[in-house]
């Protein structure tokens, strides 16, 4: 049996070390010129658009497969996503432009993405928690050690869409680190939830979906620069096949 404290303590190091040095490379590179602007927008576009279809397929594509048979399981999987969608936006209260359109990338904003993408961690934290008493291994735990890498890799690129939130809405350095412990303390609290809890990841995940569709609609808009066409869909391209490839290895 693997040892519960010491997986949930390395659990914990490989949530939050590439989770951290995701969230530095927006702050390395910087937002200073309309292009490296542009270029931390499109590389979190793409990575979110995949991150949308891994999450949606980890709650079962809201249960589509049953087709109509409409059990409580589904209902409440359906329901997970339109009220993750519903109460994301309703955090951001306040709304700011001469349009009555919302700036997307302020304080409040950077940490409801950073919530949002906690919403699925938490669902991998109880998924790693529900498997560690039941296997032989740490190695086990976390699904072997290619499963192992996707999920370093995959918290680098959370950390580097949250990352470039703070960025282009000039965070600081303090508000930074705030924003890791809102997207990486979830992945925390579903390994302690995990090791007892009679909950379905699954509702996580849908959650996790919601939260996608929101980060995208405060992205997209950003894009609208036809004159870094080109540029835009090369590195939109870099950042989809970045979130791609971790699947690959996450098999």
């Amino acid at each position: 049996m693997a040892d519960v404290a010491t997986t949930i303590a390395l659990g914990t190091v490989a949530t939050f070390v590439p989770l951290y040095f995701g969230l530095a490379i927006p702050k390395a590179i910087g937002a200073q010129t309309e292009r490296k602007a542009l270029a931390l927008t499109a590389v979190s576009v793409g990575i979110i658009f995949w991150f949308f279809l891994d999450v949606m397929g980890d709650s079962t594509l809201l249960g589509v497969n049953q087709g109509l048979n409409f059990d409580y399981a589904h209902v409440l999987l359906i329901l997970a996503f339109a009220l993750g969608f519903v109460f994301l936006f309703g955090l951001e209260g306040r709304r700011d432009g001469a349009e009555g359109l919302p700036n997307a990338f302020t304080y409040r904003v950077a940490a409801i993405v950073a919530l949002g993408i906690g919403f699925h961690a938490l669902g991998e934290g109880m998924d790693i928690g529900s498997i560690t008493p039941n296997v032989s291994s740490i190695i086990d735990a976390i699904g072997g050690v290619l499963p192992g890498t996707a999920y370093v890799i995959h918290k680098i690129l959370e950390g580097f869409v949250v990352g470039a939130f703070a960025v282009l809405g000039g965070l600081s350095y303090k508000k930074l680190g705030v924003l890791g412990l809102i997207s990486g303390v979830p992945t925390v609290l579903g390994f302690f939830i995990g090791l007892q809890s009679p909950f379905e990841s699954t509702y996580f995940f849908a959650l996790g979906g919601a939260a996608a569709v929101y980060v995208e609609m405060k992205l997209v808009p950003a894009l609208q620069l036809r004159k870094y066409l080109w540029t835009t869909v090369v590195l939109f391209l870099v950042g989809f096949f970045l979130m791609y490839s971790a699947g690959l290895l996450h098999g």
